[in-house]
């Protein structure tokens, strides 16, 4: 006999009978060097931002026995809804308050970057996008076994690699099941075949490739980027900065692949096909490249890189042009803030079954 299934609201009130009462402990990382005060306190506030949903949730849910109960039911829920939004319940991440304007600083053009003098908007970006690929050494993917070791070593242990989401620091020697290579570009999104260990295309640029532990990796799968993880998006945490910095030099170089907004599921007709060679969401990335600013691990990465492949990522080196070339979206706070508040909750069930690692619960 088939199972009947549960409806949505079935499933959010059996959630919410097993959460009641119940704090939603942050993970600890392994390795606590590596584990920030900033991360703490950025769990803290999705354990205060979740219970809050939790609670909202629960008052909506609630069956009333009254015509008069109904009423202030609806009117408690409107009341927690003014309440909440203004306080920014509502933004699922810690969000930062967005200007249009540049908060880089312009840098000293090097020897590399001679003729970009001047240069913004699509002169710029067809500058860069000739640079990238004139005198470019690619290497196939098997070389990024060892690539990666040194690109990607902890900068507090040089034995060991730092793996992109979770920030671990495991033994860098590789051996096939510590650590593997990740797509932060999804190779079933880059337009091309699975990448093999003798290929050479985008789908083995180092610049695209950072050191993952297998679980996670599989976790994270083809899934776009964005604030929250669902089934179709994931959230990179620490990392967010470095992975659109990352996906904005991919654009640049490899001019069959195009960053959008939407939310883009999984979709197994055009996966490994140039229909499909999308990523996104571009708001987003644009918003992490300017509150996750570059740091001294992406540019120790981008010059052992450099020495492989003789081409850099210019948004390491420049992250001022990023604004110099891509069009500034609106302010994702806004964009979050007006969803129609079923969507809210819906979207918020979808995050109930995954953990900060994506690890069903």
């Amino acid at each position: 006999m088939a199972k009947k299934k549960k409806s949505f609201e079935s499933l959010i009130t059996t959630h919410i009978k097993k959460t009641v009462n119940k704090r939603i402990t942050p993970s600890k990382s392994t390795s606590s060097k590596t584990h920030s005060i900033k991360q703490k306190r950025s769990n803290h506030a999705k354990v205060i931002q979740n219970e809050a949903k939790d609670q909202l949730i629960s008052t909506i849910l609630r069956k009333p026995k009254s015509k008069k109960q109904r009423i202030l039911k609806w009117f408690y829920v409107l009341l927690l809804l003014i309440v909440m939004s203004g306080s920014g319940l509502f933004v699922y991440e810690e969000v930062a308050p967005f200007s249009p304007i540049n908060h880089y600083e312009p840098t000293e053009l090097s020897a590399y970057y001679q003729g970009a003098d001047g240069l913004e908007g699509s002169e710029l970006h067809s500058y860069l996008s000739t640079l990238l690929n004139s005198n470019f050494v690619g290497v196939n993917y098997g070389v990024a076994r060892q690539a990666l070791a040194i690109a990607d070593a902890d900068p507090n242990n040089s034995s060991h690699v730092l793996t992109i989401y979770t920030r671990e620091s495991v033994k860098g020697e590789w051996d096939g099941k510590t650590w593997t290579r990740e797509h932060v570009w999804p190779n079933s999104r880059l337009g091309v075949p699975r990448v093999s260990n003798t290929k050479i295309n985008q789908a083995s640029d180092l610049h695209n490739l950072r050191a993952i532990i297998q679980s996670v990796n599989s976790s994270r799968s083809n899934k776009v980027f964005d604030l929250i993880t669902t089934t179709n998006t994931y959230y990179p945490g620490e990392d967010r900065g470095d992975v659109a910095r990352i996906l904005f030099y991919m654009v640049l170089k490899w001019d069959i692949l195009s960053l959008v907004d939407d939310i883009l599921p999984n979709d197994t007709t055009t996966n490994y096909t140039l229909e499909g060679a999308k990523m996104s969401r571009f708001s987003v990335l644009w918003q992490w490249h300017f509150e996750d600013p570059v740091d001294d691990f992406e540019r120790n990465r981008n010059e052992v890189i450099y020495g492989y492949q003789n081409n850099r990522n210019p948004f390491i080196d420049h992250p001022e042009w990023v604004a110099l070339i891509f069009d500034n979206p609106q302010d994702l706070s806004v964009e979050h803030s007006n969803k129609d508040f079923f969507v809210l909750i819906k979207e918020y069930y979808q995050t109930l079954k995954y953990s900060i690692h994506d690890k069903k619960i």
